[in-house]
This record gives structure tokens, sequence and C-alpha cells, in this order.
């Protein structure tokens, strides 16, 4: 028995503190299983350049044993196995990395992107749960010996004999008290989150169970890997069914409703990259915030929603990323080159919206009966991408209120050359000037787009803006808003404006009220002429004003009282008759201000229950009247 120092300098020391090593003590699982998966690529390589001599029904295997009895738990594989030799170097010193090694050796035979492990660092990751560990290996070289090593967690080992007989390594752990989850439930879990696509059979097992197979025991069951080895994403998307996609699409995230639609990538060069996209469908407004994008280096899973290599409006929906090209820290878990995953970010993306534009192209009924739950997605996507920005702006659809569907060019297209499009010419509602435009100079007119953000509450403005011949868009969400604020800013000669918006002059040629009517409204009021005479009055506010308002209540910041004004319809008879009231104290009079005040605020998104209480006692007081 030999017993030493394990070989500890300034630039190796930090992998073996155990505390430290990795952020999560569950990750030595995926490091202990991919270390026996990056063994058994070892043999097959060797096996494929005629290095050694496989047989024919041999079957590559890793199995994971726990003894709840005993506290043990033990990672068997038959791969390439080591001898005392590189016992010493890949584990007694642990500044060299096995898989480098190998890859150095064998650069012009192997297939370096299925070699994945770093095995003298992975390996330490077993003392984050393990108050001791032991090595039995055996090499696949004629004549090796098989060797034993085993060490507490500190500098010391000891290493001689071992009476393994098969070719391969195990590696024994005897599990600390403050990590006994491992034994049971907790293994199960973190083999499933980090090995799910392994390349090759991972069993788990007890004891019991393990020596029955081992024993050839007629008892014993045929087990079942807990991984998938030929994961759907590996495959071509022509062999994979639309089944298929949805089978994998279930089991991977727990989402037991049919996806909208993927996207399968695809791709070997200029770096190798497979997976599939998914867009679920939405369950509410903010479904689009709960996804999750699995990325995988070589089949072993590495993180959840890694900023650097989706592109941030993609981390919203659903995939499986495997890129074995991946640069990753010693956990795995970090990027270390930037430049590359911006060149993978950019292709994944372009693959997003070269699917999205193809359907809305060759679909565009489909298109339409998905957007609601794509929509958000792609308007999130122009917002904050460029390049996407630029690739699918043209495929944004924006809603009429009549349930219909416009693209921004066709949004465009049905807005130009409307009254309220006209430097010339007033708003639909009369509550609004168009800006001025240098049409007669040849350059583009402004175009005007009206929206509503509550079709119910604001029917009457919407109403009014079709009787011009302007078709109003519905904007719902708060992304929305965020939306039309980017299109104003990239596209020249854009503006969107609420049914209910006034400019931020004195509503253009309103006219002000008389000193004696001002008292009659609580409201800051003006008077125009609408050519709708059955409304009687509306309330206005400037667009900008809203839209201060809108990121003010998403930052949490109270900016007070809305600004809104209270334009009155002289061409309304009721109106008519109180603008040629003499008696401005007659009860009549007064009550039916109130109560055209009190229904115009009804449309508003800013009524209150004092309001509303307010209303109902105008209401009855008018009912009085007529009885």
């Amino acid at each position: 028995m030999n017993k030493g120092k394990l070989s500890i300098n300034s630039e190796n020391i930090f992998p073996i503190i155990k505390r430290w090593l990795y952020s999560d003590h569950n990750i030595f699982a995926r490091e202990l299983i991919s270390n026996a998966a990056d063994a058994i690529t070892k043999l097959r390589t060797l096996a494929a350049a005629g290095e050694y001599q496989a047989k024919d029904d041999e079957k590559f295997e890793i199995f994971v044993i726990k003894d709840e009895a005993n506290s043990v738990l033990r990672f068997i594989d038959n791969g390439i196995g080591m001898n005392a030799d590189e016992i010493k170097k890949y584990i007694n010193d642990i500044a060299f990395s096995g898989a480098e090694d190998f890859l150095a050796a064998y650069k012009d035979k192997a297939e370096s992107d299925q070699i994945i492990g770093h095995f003298g660092l992975g390996f330490y990751s077993a003392f984050m749960v393990a108050s001791s560990v032991e090595i039995h290996t055996l090499s696949y070289r004629e004549g090796s010996e098989a060797v034993h090593w085993k060490c507490d967690g500190g500098t010391d080992f000891e290493m001689g004999a071992s009476d393994k007989k098969s070719r391969g390594t195990e590696i024994v752990l005897h599990i600390a008290d403050d990590s006994k989850e491992f034994l049971t439930y907790s293994l199960d879990a973190a083999i499933r989150t980090y090995c799910s696509y392994m390349p090759y059979p991972i069993y788990v097992m007890s004891s019991d169970e393990y020596k029955k197979l081992s024993d050839a025991d007629p008892a014993a069951s045929a087990p079942l890997p807990i991984n998938d080895i030929n994961p759907l994403y590996l495959k071509s998307p022509g062999q994979c069914t639309d089944d298929e996609y949805k089978e994998f699409y279930k089991k991977a995230f727990f989402d037991f409703k049919d996806p909208i639609f993927w996207i399968h990538l695809n791709m070997d060069y200029p770096f190798n990259l497979k997976g599939i996209i998914y867009f679920p469908k939405a369950k509410s407004e903010y479904e689009f915030a709960e996804g999750r994008i699995k990325l995988y280096n070589s089949q072993v899973f590495v993180a959840d929603n890694i900023g650097e290599v989706i592109p941030e409006f993609l981390t919203t929906l659903n995939g499986v990323i495997d890129c074995p090209d991946l640069p990753l820290n010693v956990s795995r878990s970090a990027l270390q080159n930037d430049g590359f995953a911006k060149k993978i970010r950019d292709y994944i993306g372009k693959k997003v919206a070269d699917k999205l534009r193809a359907l809305s192209t060759s679909d565009r009924h489909a298109y339409e009966q998905d957007w609601s739950d794509i929509g958000s997605y792609i308007e999130f996507g122009v917002i904050r991408d460029a390049k996407f920005s630029e690739q699918m702006k043209d495929n944004l659809l924006f809603m009429y209120v009549d349930g219909s569907f416009a693209t921004l060019s066709e949004l465009k297209s049905a807005n130009t050359g409307h009254e309220s499009n006209s430097a010339e010419k007033s708003d639909s509602t009369g509550t609004d000037d168009a800006d001025e435009t240098e049409s007669k100079t040849g350059e583009s007119q402004e175009i005007t787009i009206f929206y509503t953000t509550d079709p119910i509450r604001q029917a009457q403005y919407i109403e009014a803006q079709e009787a011009e011949g302007n078709r109003v868009v519905v904007l719902r969400h708060a992304i929305e808003q965020a939306l039309i604020s980017h299109l104003e800013a990239t596209e020249q000669n854009l503006k969107f404006k609420r049914v209910d918006s006034i400019s931020d002059s004195t509503a253009g040629d309103a006219e002000e009220l008389s000193d004696d009517k001002k008292a009659l409204f609580d409201s800051e009021t003006l008077v125009r002429e609408f050519k709708d005479s059955s409304v009687a009055a509306m309330f206005a506010q400037p667009e900008e004003d809203r839209r201060n308002e809108v990121f003010a209540k998403l930052y949490g910041i109270d900016l007070g009282a809305a600004k809104k004004k209270l334009i009155l319809n002289k061409n309304n008879p009721t109106v008519a008759k109180i603008l040629a009231a003499t008696d401005v104290a007659d009860e009549d009079v007064r009550l039916a201000a109130k109560f055209i005040e009190a229904l115009a605020r009804i449309s508003t998104d800013d009524f209150t229950k004092e309001q509303m209480q307010e209303f109902a006692k105008i209401s009855g007081e008018v009912l009085n009247r007529l009885v």
C-alpha cells in the first residue's frame, strides 16, 4: 500500500476545496456520470482507431448503486479504466486534466466534442457529499493490474492493489451525515436534471438489485435506464414526427398542453449546435415570462436560460439547446468566450425569425390564429433585439376592434389619406389636430394610427373615429404600449394615439366655456363640434401624458391625478341647451351638466369607486325628475 500527499499548488488548490467547487452540491452526480461517459467514449474512440478490440455484443453502460444501509453510493462504468500511473497523474496531481491530455494524444482520431469531462477536476466534486472516496479501476490495456485509491478529503491518500476483475472504473462514495438525502430521492432527481440525455444508458438501482443482476439471478428484472440516449433534438428534422415533437415537449417541460409550434435547430458549421425551441400556449398575459431554455453540452445539462447564448426574448420560451463547442469553465456553468456566444445567439435568433416569417406568409390564417399566444414573444423580441426587429417588424400583427388583423405595412396603408391624418384637418372626435406634414414639399405624410385599450369603455370614441374612416386597433397589454413607442422611434412619420387623445395645445380649435358655465363642471372643460351628435361629451388627455402614466405605474411611481379635459359636443342637443341656458343656477341645467360629465367619465380607465357612487346618485336624481 502506497501513501502520499496530493500535489497541490496555487494553480490547482481550488478544485479540491469541496465547499467552493460548485454552488449546488447535487452537481457531483453530473460530474461523476460525465466522467464515466467520457471513459466509455475514450474506449470507443480507441476501438475506432484500431487500438482496442471490442466484442461484437459489448454493451457500454453506467450504473449508479445506492446502498442506503451502509451510506454508500457507487458509480460504475465499463470504459477505458486507469492504471497506477494514470491514477497518479489524473487524481493525485489534480493540475492535469484527463480529457485534455487524451485529446492531445488522439486529436486526429477522436471526436473532441464528445469528450466533455475534465476527470481530475470533476472527480473532486464527490467530496462535496462524501466523507471519504474510493476508486477501484482496471485499465483496458493488456496485462494491467487493478488499482485501489482512497482519500478522506484532505491531502493524504492511499493507493494499492484492487480485486476488481472487470475493465472500467468504480467510484465509491461514503456519504457524509449532512448529505444522506442523496441516498434516496435527491440522487434520482439530480440525475434526471443533469443526465436525462446522456449518450449511454444510466441505471439507478439498489445494491441488492445490482447484485442479482451481476449474478445473473433469474429473479432479477431487466432494468430500465433513467435517461434517453437518443433524444429527439439530435435527430434530423426529417426523421421526427409531430407526435414525437409533442411527446418530447411534454416530457421535458411537464406541460401537458400541446405547443403551438416548434423550431428544430440543426447546425454543423461554423459550430455544432442542435436543439428544439417550442412556443407554448399562453395561459395568461404574463405566461411568456415563465419560459425555460435548457442548455446542454454534449448531452450533459449545463444550466437554464444562460443569457449569453440565448436571445433575451427567447428565454421566455421553452426549449432544449445542445452545443458541444460551448466553451465553459470548470463547473460547466459559465461561458468564457462571449464572442462565440454571440454567434450562437445570432444564429438562434435568425432561425426563429425565419420560421415565423415563413409561417406568416405561407399560412397567414394560422399565424393570425396563433397570434394571441405568440404575439407577446415577437413584440418583446422586436423591442429588445435590433436584428430580430429588422427581420420581424413587417410581420407584426395588430388586431382591429372587429377581430381582423393587419401587418404594420397594411396598417399604414389603411390609415393614409384620411382626414385625421391630414395636416389641414382636425381629428374625428374634434379632440385632436394631426401634426403638420411636409407633404406639399414631397416628403412623406405623417401617419396616425388610433388605438384603444378597452373597446367596451372607449366604445364611443371608437365609433367616432370609425365614422371618419379610421380603423382602430386594440392594445391591451403593457408590452404593446412599449412596442408602439419603439415603432414611433424607429419608423419615420408614424404616430400612435389612443382614441381619446388630444393634442398638447388647448385641443385645437376648441372654445373656452364662459365663466358662469365653468362652475357647472368639476373638470377643466372645453367645447368643440363633433360630427356624431349623439355623443354629449368625452374626456381626453394628451398622448404623451398617458404614456408617462403607463410607465410610471409600471415602476410604481405616483404622478398624481391625470390631466384630462372634458370636451363637450356642441352638436349634441342637451349640451346645446346647457350652453344656451341663461340661468346656471337652474336645477335642471345643473343636473344635466353633472350627468353628462359622469357619463363621459365612465369611459375613462380611472373611474373610481367614489365616482361610481356619485354617478349612481346623479342617475337617481335624473330618474326622479322623469317620473
